[in-house]
């Protein structure tokens, strides 16, 4: 018989499985043309938050941020904008190599919502 203990933490586990299983690495931009909103869903899987983005030229598909009311709702990785409620990547800003502030680190364009200079590992 499973102790108490070794049932909180298996369900636990599934509760964290199930959360992340939803956040979608990879590439976040699809450079594939479009002309209305569901070509762009239809190139990505279904996934409904593609859209066709007037923006670029020509209309490219682009991803809109995930919606939340907390960080919990976010990828890991991510924060929530309290009053936009989006998800946005957090990580340290830096300008040059050298200045981020763990070892081993390096400056370069990341993220995805905010695409910005930041530290990372290679």
């Amino acid at each position: 018989m499973m102790s108490s203990l070794a049932r909180r933490g298996l369900l636990a586990a599934l509760i964290a499985s199930a959360s992340i299983a939803g956040c979608k690495c990879g590439p976040k931009v699809n450079q594939a043309g479009c002309s209305s909103d569901q070509d762009c869903v239809e190139q990505n899987g279904g996934n409904a938050r593609w859209y066709c983005s007037p923006n670029k030229t020509p209309p490219a598909c682009d991803l809109q941020p995930m919606q939340c009311d907390t960080a919990a709702d976010c990828c890991p990785g991510q924060a929530c904008n309290a009053t936009g409620h989006y998800c946005y990547d957090k990580y340290t800003p830096c300008v040059q190599d050298g200045s981020c502030p763990a070892k081993g680190q390096v400056c370069q364009t990341i993220g995805v919502f905010v695409r910005s200079q930041g530290c990372t590992f290679n």
